[in-house]
């Protein structure tokens, strides 16, 4: 199962993790694990190029992880884009959870400021 956790400091999403495998189907046809991928790249991608974040990235060794985190010297505006990406992103994510639910999970961690 794949399990995504968006972790939140203070109201605001500051980071996530992707990982796990979906297996619903066989390599190079798993149509969950393609659009989750999709979408969390794409996340990584517009936080770049939208809303002009370098984020934190670890791809571990490309087997199904993912982690982005935001620096936390952001301006307004770029917290403002980054939220729009990240709830753009669970929208979708959460549209493949609810159909795929055995093969994708979706967590929310809170985290204080002494986190």
């Amino acid at each position: 199962m794949i399990r995504i956790t968006f972790v939140v400091k203070d109201g605001k999403y500051v980071s996530f993790e992707s990982d796990g495998h979906a297996y619903y189907d066989e390599i190079g046809y798993d149509i969950v694990c393609a659009a989750v991928s999709a979408l969390t790249i794409t996340a990584v991608n517009a936080l770049e190029a939208v809303a002009k974040i370098t984020p934190i990235v670890d791809m571990g060794d490309g087997d199904g992880y993912l982690y982005c985190g935001l620096p936390e010297d952001l301006s307004d505006e770029q917290w403002l884009k980054s939220g729009v990406i990240f709830e753009t992103v669970i929208v979708g994510l959460k549209d493949i959870e609810n159909t795929y639910s055995d093969h994708i999970h979706i967590l929310y961690e809170e985290v204080t400021k002494d986190d």
